[in-house]
This record gives C-alpha cells, sequence and structure tokens, in this order.
C-alpha cells in the first residue's frame, strides 16, 4: 500500500509531539542555540574585527566587479581566475563556519577552518611565487593527466610548501613553530575522530551527569574556534 506524502508528513507530526507542540523537542534545540548566540555577543572585540574584515572583503569585491575588471585592456594572468575563486570560497568558508560557532557548535565549526587555513597557505605561496596553481593541483606540464599521479603530486607540493611556510624551512623560530605545531595538533585532534568533541562528554561517560546534546556555551571551545578564525582572517 502506498503512502501519500500528505499522509506521511501527519505520521510525523504526530509521533514527533512534545508537550502538545509538534517538534517540540526541536525547538528546545533552537531555543538553545539562541541562548548560544546570546552568550557569544559579549565578544565584543572579536565580532568587530571579524566583521571588520568582511566589510574589507566585500568591499574589495565591489571594486573589483565594477572598477578594475570594466576597465581591463590587457589580458589578466590566466592564474587570475583562479587566484580569486580561492579567495572567495575561503572567505565563505570563514563565514559559515562562524555562524555554526556562534549557534552553538564552535568545536565542528573549528574542524572547517582546518581546509580553510591549509588552502590559504597555498594560495599565499603562489602570491610568493613559491610555485604556482598548477603544480598546487598536481598538474605537471607536459605530462598526461593522471588522477593517481595528481595525488600524489599535490600531496607532495603541499608538504613542501607547509615547510617552507610554517615548518622547519620557514626560518621561524623553535618558539613559534612548536606553537604552530601544537595548533596543527589540535586541529588533527577534532578533524579525525571529533576527540575535543567526545571529551565534553567525559562527565557523562562517568555517570556524573546527563548526555549535553543541547548546545551549551563553553568560553574554552568558543575562544579556541575565535583564536583561529583570528589567525585565518
Amino acid at each position: 500500500m502506498s503512502v501519500t506524502i500528505e499522509d506521511f508528513e501527519k505520521q510525523l507530526d504526530l509521533i514527533s509531539l512534545y508537550n502538545g507542540i509538534p517538534y517540540g523537542r526541536a525547538y528546545r534545540l533552537f531555543d538553545k542555540e539562541d541562548e548560544h548566540t546570546q552568550a557569544c555577543l559579549k565578544f565584543k572585540g572579536y565580532l568587530a574585527l571579524s566583521d571588520a574584515f568582511k566589510c574589507l572583503f566585500l568591499e574589495t569585491i565591489e571594486l573589483i566587479n565594477m572598477e578594475c575588471r570594466p576597465k581591463l585592456t590587457k589580458p589578466l594572468s590566466e592564474f587570475h581566475v583562479l587566484f580569486i575563486p580561492r579567495l572567495f570560497n575561503s572567505f565563505q568558508s570563514l563565514c559559515g563556519s562562524e555562524r555554526i560557532a556562534i549557534k552553538g557548535y564552535p568545536l565542528q565549526a573549528y574542524t572547517l577552518l582546518r581546509n580553510t587555513f591549509d588552502n590559504l597557505v597555498l594560495v599565499s605561496a603562489v602570491a610568493q611565487s613559491m610555485t604556482d596553481f598548477k603544480k598546487i593541483e598536481g598538474i605537471e606540464e607536459g605530462k598526461q593527466i593522471d588522477l593517481k599521479s595528481i595525488k600524489k603530486v599535490r600531496k607532495q607540493i603541499e608538504l613542501e610548501i607547509r615547510q617552507k611556510m610554517t615548518g622547519s624551512k620557514s626560518g621561524l623560530d623553535q618558539a613559534t613553530l612548536d606553537e604552530l605545531a601544537q595548533w596543527d595538533a589540535l586541529f588533527d585532534l577534532e578533524v579525525h575522530g571529533s576527540r575535543l568533541s567526545i571529551a565534553d562528554t567525559l562527565s557523562w561517560m562517568k555517570g556524573q551527569s546527563s548526555l549535553p546534546v543541547l548546545p551549551e556555551f563553553q568560553e574554552r571551545n568558543f575562544a579556541m574556534f575565535m583564536n583561529r578564525y583570528c589567525e585565518i582572517a
């Protein structure tokens, strides 16, 4: 017997009642997300810095679209069309991660910063003529495109660039290298296995509290996100 979409929706309404309110438990979640947002508003310095960065980026793109491109008379570099979209993608990733963090999921947002950071390190390396966009995509001039080869070359280039930008060949002092290594380790703990997030359930594992499913503001977690966000922005 087939079920109509209308009947299916009615069944969902019935099984999701909470205190007589359809999907009432979900509204509890939304309320806690709003509470978390309010708690984040006290970090006025961070928000001012973040919003100033957004304004600068948006103004720059407006000028490119409305002032620069209409006045071009000569062809741009072949890499220009690869450079700007990468910056645009990183901007959207930063904005998206911030929304997730403010709504109550700072450690989940923290994982999104890893990819953004890595991408921007590569873009910076291109801007400093350490490499070019074809190389960081694993494409070698004169060689046939092979997916396995591309992946291998891309990983090798990324490793070399990281060494030059933030690693042993960067010229940074040991104290700075050690701190960067700690940041990378924290990234790995959350990106691979969500170990920082799972650590928040420790008291539940010990039988000392209920499972913290609803967002609850923790300054430590939001500070971790803020610090890395500001570093990247």
